[in-house]
C-alpha cells in the first residue's frame, strides 16, 4: 500500500548515533499508563539550536539536551513504540537521519527506511517547574560503584517484598536494606559537599537512571529526604582521560598515537606505487613536508630513504 502523505516539513538532520543516544537514554522513563496518553510518548522540543528529548511516568524523568541545526520550531509527543522501533532500524552511527514533522505526524528517513507515525495530542507536563533549580547537597560517586552497591542490596527485594533502599549521604554513601529475607548495609566513597541527607529509593527506578546514564560518575543534588533528586552525567576530564588510557595501555594517548601513525606509515610506503606525498595525505599531515620531518625525527631518514633502503 502506498504511504501515507503526511504533509510534513523537512525539520532537522541529525547522525544516526546522537538519536540513538538520545532515545536510549530516555525511553525507560516513558510511562506506561495509559491514563495520561501524553506520559506514554516522548517529548521532542525542537528548536533552531538545540533539540531537547523528556520522557517521565510521575516517578522519574530523563532529558537529554543535544545542540543541532534546525529549520524550525515545535514541540511534538512521538508514541514511545515509534521511537523504539526507529531505534531498531537506525545504521552507522555517522548516517544521516532525516526529521520531519508537523502538528500530526512525523517522518523519519534513515537510509533505505522511512517511517511515518501520528503524534500524541496532549499537553506534555511542563517538566522545567518540577526540577529543583539549587541544592542543599551534593554527592559526585563512581556510577559503576553504585549500580553494584544497588545491586547487591536488590538481592533481598522481591515483587512481594518491596521495601525502598534507605541511602544515607554523609562524608560516603552507605545504603541500607532490610526486608524478611534478611539485612543489607553497603557502603563506598564519594565526594559529598553540604548537608547530610538520607533519601528512600526504589531501587528499579535507581537502577534504570544509573545504568542508562553510560557514564563513569555522576552528581546526585539533593535538598532533603522529601524532595526530588537530580541525577547529572559527568564527563571524564581531558586529565583523566590521559590517566586511565596511559595506566592500561602503558604509555600516553600522544605517543601511542605517533607509533601508531608511524606504523601506518610504513605500511603504504611498502607500496611503490604510492607517491610520499599520497602517503602523507593519507595519514593526516598538513603537507609531504611535515610528514618528511616527523617520521626522520622519528626513524632517522627521510620516508623516500627509508623506502629505497628496502623498509629497514
Amino acid at each position: 500500500p502506498d504511504l501515507p502523505t503526511p504533509g510534513a516539513d523537512h525539520t532537522l538532520t541529525l547522525k544516526a548515533g546522537v538519536l540513538r543516544e538520545m532515545i536510549e537514554k530516555t525511553l525507560y522513563a516513558v510511562s506506561q499508563d495509559d491514563k495520561k496518553p501524553a506520559h506514554t510518548g516522548e517529548l521532542f522540543s525542537i528548536e533552531q539550536d538545540r533539540l531537547t528529548v523528556v520522557a517521565l511516568d510521575g516517578y522519574r524523568l530523563a532529558i537529554v539536551e543535544r545542540p543541532v541545526q534546525a529549520e524550525k520550531s515545535i514541540r511534538i509527543i512521538i508514541p514511545s513504540k515509534t521511537l523504539t522501533e526507529v531505534n531498531k532500524l537506525l545504521g552507522e552511527d555517522s548516517q544521516d537521519v532525516r526529521i520531519s514533522a508537523n502538528r500530526r505526524f512525523v517522518v523519519f528517513h534513515a537510509g533505505s527506511y522511512t517511517i511515518v507515525s501520528r503524534l500524541i495530542e496532549g499537553e506534555f507536563l511542563n517538566y522545567a517547574t518540577v526540577i529543583p533549580s539549587e541544592s542543599k547537597t551534593q554527592a559526585v560517586l563512581e556510577t559503576k560503584d553504585f549500580i553494584e552497591t544497588i545491586e547487591r542490596a536488590s538481592l533481598i527485594i522481591t515483587e512481594r517484598l518491596k521495601n525502598p533502599l534507605r541511602i544515607l549521604i554523609d562524608q560516603k554513601v552507605t545504603v541500607r536494606c532490610q526486608t524478611n529475607l534478611g539485612k543489607v548495609v553497603d557502603e563506598f566513597p564519594a565526594s559529598i559537599q553540604g548537608d547530610p541527607v538520607e533519601i528512600g529509593f526504589n531501587n528499579r527506578y535507581l537502577l534504570d537512571a544509573l545504568r542508562n546514564s553510560r557514564c563513569e560518575r555522576v552528581r546526585l543534588e539533593m535538598n532533603g529526604p522529601l524532595s526530588p533528586v537530580k541525577a547529572r552525567r559527568l564527563y571524564v576530564s581531558r586529565s583523566r582521560l590521559c590517566a586511565v588510557f596511559k595506566e592500561q595501555v602503558g604509555e600516553g594517548v600522544g605517543a601511542y598515537a605517533r607509533r601508531a601513525r608511524l606504523g601506518r606509515a610504513q605500511e603504504l610506503l611498502q607500496n611503490d606505487r604510492l607517491a610520499v606525498s599520497q602517503v602523507a595525505a593519507l595519514l593526516g599531515y598538513p603537507s609531504a613536508s611535515a610528514f618528511d620531518h616527523a617520521f626522520s625525527q622519528a626513524l632517522g631518514m627521510s620516508p623516500r630513504a627509508w623506502r629505497e633502503a628496502g623498509g629497514r
